[in-house]
């Protein structure tokens, strides 16, 4: 038997805009089953309702689009700060590396001069 795996998000944009809607269905069918008023009332009110369930849930899409671009601004601004560290970093390395190059040539060298002197 194959094992699935449900990996279910908590919170998310999706579930709130869920939320909203079945809410606002559920006090549709709510007022429409308790409603003393006649059809066209009745219609009126749902067709209120439904407008300010629509105007809610354009004004929580625009708040959590805002809320997304601040979240990927303000990622990006953080990987540009650890990118350029790492590129800083990275630079003081490959210079301390080359340093010790240098140094390293020059005691061969010194060593090679002194073997070839006679001194050692």
């Amino acid at each position: 038997m194959r094992e699935e795996k449900v990996i279910v998000r908590k919170g998310g944009v999706g579930s709130l805009l869920s939320g909203f809607v079945i809410g606002g269905l559920i006090g549709a069918a709510v007022a429409l089953l308790s409603a003393p008023q006649s059809g066209p009332e009745t219609r009126q009110m749902l067709r209120e309702k439904s407008t300010e369930l629509k105007d809610q849930v354009v004004e929580t899409a625009g708040q959590t689009r805002d809320r997304a671009e601040k979240v990927i601004s303000n990622a990006r601004g953080k990987v540009s700060e650890v990118a350029n560290v790492t590129r800083e970093r990275a630079a003081e390395l490959l210079h301390r590396e080359a340093d010790m190059m240098e140094e390293g040539r020059k005691k061969v060298e010194q060593t090679a001069d002194r073997i070839e002197g006679g001194n050692i």
